[in-house]
């Protein structure tokens, strides 16, 4: 049997709006091959070819993919599907955020992606939905001094719903 990722490798890889960095319709983020010029104190400037390779991709507290790269000579962490979303279905109308159709965050091939209201998007969340059991046990958890990502973490309900909770309710 052919391992499904070395096949991947041979997909094609698609310019993104960055011109170092390339998707595939799976979701993989690669860089392009590239010429780094360096100079060094005391030393002629000198350049090196650097090979593209796969970015490391890690899950964020929310459950998304992210990456970091370098976009205008500054440290940036980016998300995946967002990356994937604007290649492959362009900017996000106004009001729209981009939806995993399968409630899958980790699951980025752009068939699985689609650009969907932001209330839409929240109907289609695992864990949108906050009982009164859970908001009175989320009061109580601020009360006491627990942020919000420990509130979010402790009840399984995602950081936002927390946060957009506390904000309509009044209790921030």
């Amino acid at each position: 049997m052919e391992n499904p990722n070395l096949t991947e490798l041979h997909l094609e890889k698609f310019q993104t709006k960055y011109e170092h960095l390339l998707v595939t319709k799976c979701g993989r983020v690669f860089t392009k091959d590239r010429i780094k010029h360096s100079f060094s104190r005391g030393r002629a400037p000198y350049s090196c070819e650097i090979k593209g390779q796969e970015l490391k991709t890690r899950t964020d507290k929310d459950g998304y993919l992210r990456f970091n790269a370098i976009i205008d000579k500054k440290h940036t962490t980016l998300l995946v599907h967002r990356l994937m979303a604007f290649t492959f279905l362009g900017d996000a109308p106004k009001g729209f955020v981009v939806d995993h159709i399968d409630r899958n965050k980790t699951n980025n091939k752009i068939e699985n992606l689609r650009h969907a209201t932001y209330k839409t998007n929240v109907q289609n969340s695992n864990h949108h939905k906050m009982t009164e059991e859970k908001k009175n046990m989320a009061i109580k958890m601020k009360e006491i001094g627990a942020s919000t990502a420990a509130i979010a973490r402790a009840l399984n309900v995602e950081y936002n719903s927390i946060a957009y909770f506390f904000k309509s309710s009044g209790n921030v």
